[in-house]
């Protein structure tokens, strides 16, 4: 049964704020010596395209859709990718004139914000790769506590100078002073005592965002994840609301850091470590056009998405002595973590009642983003900053789908999350295990659903599959964003495969890790059709180290 969870998001609902693969492949290019694929409806043929160019299906009428993509599954620095060419004819492959190279949409360069936070993940990498060498002290717990804060205290804290800096020396931070003005069971709010004070947050405003982390967000993570490191003893998160981080990249034009969680807090001996459990959020500034209404929206989210970076940490660095999760994954489960919110916060907690846009929209936006350009988009991009809003659109989409099937409670997966954190795994070993499933599998059922999440000419043939989502209809979130706002959503849904029918078909592409293309094949009795997928020009396969793969559903 379809666990629909739907809302109705206002027209105000806006954004917010590659290498190549090496080698020639030495697959099987001629169609002539690979098997007829005979499939009857529901059935897939999944194929390694550096093997096998080519598929052959059988004469007889039938609708089919094919999936072209990369399943390479490791975070590289430069991304993993590989040129194009698929072609489609019945009976000999077209020669290589007919093919019309289309344009491959450029990556559009992310605003410094991003580059920022995907900054601090890389440096968090780095720091986690220098304990487990030994150069690098950890530790769970101090041998004395520190006192927790008292309300009206005062602290100075670290905190990095700007978005461009490593945070690795001492003149890369400011110091700052802070007030506790909350202090619960499980946070302490500090607001930086030079925030401007036009039009700041109010004491109710701290009050509120200090009680929703105790009493909601923080035991919603640690179920999802586990719970977080105390490093210093005193039993509780701190939190720096500080303009420094609202003016971190360089203030206004989009570029505003809405909070960062810095993996360098939790390492005493570390330049510019605070020794603490510390997030950071932005305080507002005119001058930045960040007014109280945005920051106070913004919160929330903010709180749940860095508690995961936190938790995360934790249990994989400093609890189980491994790696840091890879970045794209890691992103993942924290917008994730932002669905938790938006799903599990009373309604009586957000903002017009309304915890599903207050928690939720960006990551609808973003992933709305990549279904409609997944051609230049990655799942695992580069390791090197910055990570793309379509990344963070296909991270979430992919943990939410991996929830939605390999979890005993769909909609929250509990379970699943926790084996995605309390493990030494990372990445595409980590989603392996988890599922219990080939990634290259995984990958490909996740692109079936991608196009066949809720579509009513296959309800029947995906019911109790794979191939859709079953916590969200998204055809019909997204068709609601389309008609709120088409000349932000163009499109009632934002994946539109190219259609085949006959003739002769051609496309020219670049496949992206976890990313690729869709194409609705219509045969009709007559000789087999040919599908080929190469490198540009036909005359060599597409090299191993992009994992090309194709995977082929019979829909009739």
């Amino acid at each position: 049964m379809r666990r629909s969870f739907r809302s109705s998001f206002p027209a105000f609902l806006l954004a917010a704020g590659c290498g190549d693969g090496s080698g020639p492949g030495q697959a099987v290019l001629e169609c002539d010596e690979v098997a007829v694929t005979a499939l009857a409806p529901g059935q897939t043929a999944l194929v390694d395209a550096s093997e096998t160019a080519c598929v052959r299906l059988e004469e007889t009428a039938g609708e089919y859709l094919y999936v072209a993509y990369s399943a390479a599954g490791t975070e590289t620095r430069e991304g993993t990718s590989a040129e194009y060419q698929l072609t489609a004819a019945a009976g000999a492959p077209p020669p290589v004139a007919v093919v019309r190279p289309l344009p491959i949409p450029a990556l559009s360069r992310p605003s410094p914000a991003l580059e920022f936070h995907s900054r601090l993940r890389e440096r968090g990498q780095e720091l986690a790769r220098e304990r487990a060498g030994g150069r690098l002290k950890g530790r769970l717990g101090p041998a004395i506590k520190a006192p927790p804060p008292v309300t009206g205290e005062e602290r100075t804290f670290n905190v990095l100078r700007s978005a461009a800096v490593s945070g690795q020396r001492a003149d890369d931070y400011v110091q700052v002073t802070g007030t506790a003005r909350y202090v619960g069971s499980h946070a302490a709010v500090f607001l930086d005592n030079a925030a401007p004070t036009l039009g700041g947050y109010s004491q109710a405003d701290l009050q509120a965002i200090g009680e929703l982390f105790d009493d909601q967000l923080h035991p919603i993570s640690v179920n999802a994840f586990g719970a977080e490191s105390d490093v210093n003893g005193d039993g509780l998160v701190l939190v720096l609301l500080t303009d420094r981080v609202t003016r971190l990249a360089g203030c206004g034009g989009g570029n505003v850091v809405v909070g960062l969680f810095f993996a360098v807090d939790l390492f005493a001996d570390h330049v510019g470590s605070n020794n603490a459990e510390i997030f950071y959020a932005l305080t507002p500034n005119p001058d930045c056009g960040v007014d109280r209404e945005f920051a106070v929206e913004r919160l929330p989210a903010v709180f749940i998405h860095e508690f995961q970076h936190m938790i995360n940490y934790h249990q994989k660095v400093l609890q189980r002595e491994g790696e840091a999760e890879d970045t794209w994954l890691d992103e993942g489960l924290s917008g994730f973590a932002e669905e938790l919110g938006g799903r599990l916060v009373p309604a009586d907690r957000c903002l017009n009642q309304d915890c599903l846009t207050q928690f939720q929209r960006d990551n609808l936006v973003n992933a709305y983003r990549y279904l409609g350009g997944m051609d230049s988009a990655y799942l695992i991009g580069p390791r090197q900053p910055p990570l793309p809003l379509t990344q963070y659109g296909a991270t979430w989409l992919f943990v939410r789908w991996l929830a939605d099937h390999f979890a005993a409670e769909p909609v929250v997966g509990t379970e699943l999350t926790r084996s995605l954190v309390q493990t030494t795994r990372t990445g595409a070993e980590n989603v392996a295990a988890a599922a219990d499933e080939p990634f290259a599998r995984l990958v490909g059922q996740w692109q079936l659903a991608n196009y066949l999440d809720d579509h009513p000419d296959f309800a029947t043939l995906t019911e109790g599959t794979r191939y859709g989502y079953d916590s969200w209809s998204f055809r019909e979130v997204f068709a609601s964003f389309h008609q709120q706002a088409p000349e932000t959503f163009p499109s009632a849904y934002p994946v539109e495969p190219d259609v085949f029918a006959g003739g002769d078909y051609a496309r020219e592409g670049v496949l992206r890790a976890g990313s690729g293309r869709h194409l609705l094949v219509e045969q009709s009795p007559g000789p087999p059709l040919d599908l080929r997928l190469t490198a540009p020009g036909g005359e060599t396969g597409l090299p191993a180290t992009a994992a090309p793969r194709t995977l082929i559903l019979r829909l009739r």
